[in-house]
């Protein structure tokens, strides 16, 4: 049987006073491609249990334009996640990350999701 957290869901991102919504889709095989619409992060994640799992993504921190870009470094985030009976997504995610000034920041998001589905 397929692990419940395979499929598309739309993400609530809460980080401080902020949330921002994102896509995530958590491919068979361990792959996971997250769509925050200014960025889009990749990552692994693999089962903990039934209907537990944990997930590690990277992303690289620019700006600029397409053609005209500056490296700042990685953000790294690491996370637990369940789904729930009632197939919701919740994640609790520890970052580190360099930003576009070159400080460093770490900290904790955390997010609920709600599956896509075709129906």
């Amino acid at each position: 049987m397929a692990h419940p957290v395979i499929g598309l869901w739309k993400v609530t991102v809460s980080y401080e006073d902020k949330e921002f919504l994102t896509v995530h889709n958590y491919l068979p095989g361990g792959t996971v491609i997250i769509d925050a619409g200014i960025f889009v992060a990749t990552g692994l994640w693999e089962p903990t249990g039934d209907r537990s799992l944990r997930m590690k993504s990277l992303r690289p921190i620019v700006t600029g334009t397409l053609v005209d870009r500056e490296f700042h470094g990685w953000q790294e985030a690491s996370s637990e996640a369940t789904v729930s009976e009632d197939d919701t997504l919740a994640t609790e995610t520890q970052f580190d990350a360099v930003d576009e000034d070159g400080q460093r920041r770490t900290g904790t998001v955390r997010t609920r999701g709600e599956r896509v589905s075709l129906g």
